[in-house]
């Protein structure tokens, strides 16, 4: 397993988070997911370490499903919060699905402090903006 996961798993037993069993990719990275609940909703996080022991993706998928009458008011509301927030970025998939991500740097010596820190921050973001996207879909206008 590469370090950078090894110490991000050390880091989450530490702190007694529960996560799924990590999963080495054809492609050389190592994949491991936690959830987390939020006020609005259950998210599943999914981190992808690269196999250079540099960086690391934090990825939601399927954050929410846009519905096409809705399409446009969820465009310009994620171009408003890709303006607003530096660390997580929102973007929509080909089957209208939100989906989110944040990228960072790291090392082996930091990689289990920083990918939690960057997971609580992601989270954060997630649980405060997702009824900014509820209220998107649902309002009338």
């Amino acid at each position: 397993m590469l370090d950078t996961a090894a110490n991000f798993i050390e880091e989450l037993r530490r702190i007694n988070w529960k996560y799924r069993e990590p999963q080495q990719l054809d492609n050389g990275k190592v994949a491991v997911s936690c959830g987390i609940n939020g006020k609005s909703s259950h998210y599943d996080m999914h981190f992808f370490f690269d196999e250079d022991n540099h960086s690391v993706c934090i990825r939601v998928f399927q954050l929410l499903r846009v519905p096409i009458d809705k399409k446009f008011q969820v465009m310009e509301l994620i171009n408003q919060l890709n303006g607003n927030y530096r660390w997580v970025k929102f973007y929509t998939n080909a089957e209208d699905d939100v989906n989110v991500q944040t990228d960072a740097i790291i090392s082996p010596e930091n990689s289990g402090k920083v990918t939690v820190e960057l997971m609580v921050r992601t989270f954060r973001v997630i649980d405060e903006i997702y009824p900014k996207f509820m209220h998107a879909i649902w309002s009338e206008a």
